[in-house]
């Protein structure tokens, strides 16, 4: 892959690994490595440093909020099934959904 570099009046192409572009498969796997625990703990569960830490992952991890997004939907459907009245699982199961 070609990469073009502009710096000043100076225009260079050099040929660069894709490796240094793009992170590889490995690197995406070790973002959340330290942080897999926490995601499959229930929020409730997770201490302020459990806390601290699976945001932090987050953060520096996930720029597209996709894994945020999947942990925040979990954590809305654990709570309907965490509730004994069925209005209140119907109403947080609407928040789920939405």
């Amino acid at each position: 892959m070609w990469l073009v570099r502009r710096t000043g009046r100076s225009t260079t192409a050099a040929a660069e690994p894709a490796t240094t572009l793009w992170a590889t498969a490995a690197e995406k796997a070790t973002r959340f490595c330290g942080a897999r625990e926490l995601l499959l703990k229930g929020a409730e569960r997770l201490d302020a440093q459990g806390s601290e830490r699976l945001h932090k992952a987050l953060f520096d991890g996930d720029p597209c909020d996709e894994v945020a997004d999947c942990w925040t939907a979990k954590e809305k459907i654990r709570s309907v099934f965490q509730t004994d009245h069925p209005d209140q699982a119907s109403d947080l199961l609407d928040d789920a959904i939405e």
